[in-house]
């Protein structure tokens, strides 16, 4: 018997909290203390951090952009470290909203766990046919060892696009979709340019 469609939205909202509140448990003393803390360490997360700022404040891909304000009088720096480019969309309005780089970064690790198991369980949900392995998946892939080694590399954690991609890629596949395709592009793009 099919699940219906109601109940597998209920069922991705319900996998979207309950990564939400583990993460959030998880990264418990930084999101205390969003302006004080920052997940993990101060390497490669201030880093991001000042890089998310340098993104919000300057228009991408400008010869601006393109030198961020390190190694001077080198230009062209940004082409020598992360650009972060695929957290843009999210990261430039939070960044304006909350007006500090520091919790615009602690929110996207955040939001990073939820986006993936949300991400997952839409795949494993369409390779499965069921809600319950759907869960079980997305838990697997969000909080899987490989990306709780990467909690101070925030571009490691945004893998929500990679399971979206390939859920495109077998909509097209499957059912010679277009959204199939426009799925594989999205989940492409922001997994390349993050």
């Amino acid at each position: 018997m099919s699940e219906g469609r109601s109940f597998q939205g209920l069922a991705a909202l319900l996998t979207f909290l309950f990564c939400l509140l583990w993460a959030g448990a998880m990264l418990w003393p930084a999101l205390a203390a969003p302006r004080e803390r920052i997940v993990m360490d101060i390497g490669d997360p201030v880093l991001n951090a000042s890089i998310l700022e340098w993104n919000a404040r300057t228009v991408p891909l400008t010869r601006e952009w393109w030198n961020f304000p390190a190694f001077a009088p080198a230009e062209g720096v940004t082409a020598f470290t992360e650009h972060l480019l695929g957290f843009y969309p999210l990261a430039a309005p939070l960044r304006w909203l909350t007006g500090h780089p520091v919790v615009t970064y602690n929110l996207l690790c955040l939001l990073s766990f939820p986006l993936a198991g949300v991400g997952m369980f839409a795949l494993a949900r369409r390779l499965t046919g069921s809600s319950t392995a759907a869960f079980v998946g997305a838990l697997a892939f969000t909080f899987a060892p490989y990306r709780l080694s990467h909690l101070s590399h925030l571009q490691m954690l945004w893998t929500f696009g990679i399971p979206v991609a390939v859920l495109g890629l077998h909509e097209w596949v499957d059912q010679r979709r277009r959204r199939g395709l426009v799925l594989f592009a999205a989940g492409w793009l922001v997994t390349a340019a993050s």
